[in-house]
């Protein structure tokens, strides 16, 4: 009987970790869709871009008011490091003049800023455009509750980190800690972030 304990405990093992695979995929929109597919615009506010401040923040005129955006879910390099300038110049060719904004569970960061999923004109997601580009990388904190988009920029960072673009280059020195094809054994359970170096558990 003992030496069926091990047997009888992985199984119920993977039972739950299957089981709580398929209710995350039921719950999360994103796995309902291919990455990079356009999205309807629709219902979506639309916002005048009237400045691009960095690879992650640009300020906008968003129903008549002037506000300062801080693009959810990802972190591109700042002023001063590698790829900040390429970061910032692709963000001001997505968001060349008019974005639509999308909210998520936190609304404004630590320092004001509002937090937006930003959308370009043609419907492209521009947070998970810029980290498939290698230039933003996943941006996670356990006070950001809103994960709507976030196996998307999990799916492109890792695609990106297998190609070794960007901040995935041997140049520029980033370093994935784990192995890309393990995400999907993982995602039920957390999110990675590359700053932190592992995965938050929620």
């Amino acid at each position: 009987m003992s030496r069926k304990l091990p047997q009888v405990l992985f199984a119920l093992l993977a039972l739950g970790l299957w089981s709580s695979m398929l209710l995350f995929a039921l719950a999360v929109p994103d796995l309902q869709k291919p990455p990079g597919e356009r999205r309807s615009l629709q219902n979506l506010p639309e916002a005048k871009v009237v400045k691009v401040i960095d690879g992650d923040t640009l300020d906008v005129l968003l129903k008549g008011e002037e506000i300062r955006i801080r693009l959810l879910g990802i972190d591109t390099p700042e002023k001063g490091e590698p790829l900040y300038k390429e970061a910032k110049e692709r963000l001001a060719e997505l968001a060349s003049a008019v974005v639509y904004v999308e909210a998520d569970a936190e609304k404004k960061d630590r320092y004001g800023r509002y937090l937006f999923w930003l959308y370009s004109e043609d419907g492209q997601l521009i947070n998970a455009e810029l980290v498939k580009e290698g230039l933003a990388d996943c941006y996670y904190r356990p006070s950001f509750r809103g994960r709507r988009h976030a196996l998307e920029l999990l799916y492109q960072a890792f695609e990106a980190c297998q190609k070794k673009i960007g901040i995935w280059s041997e140049s520029y020195g980033k370093v994935a800690l784990i192995a890309p094809n393990l995400v999907f054994l993982i995602l039920p359970f957390g999110f990675y972030s590359q700053e932190a170096g592992f995965f938050y558990f929620f």
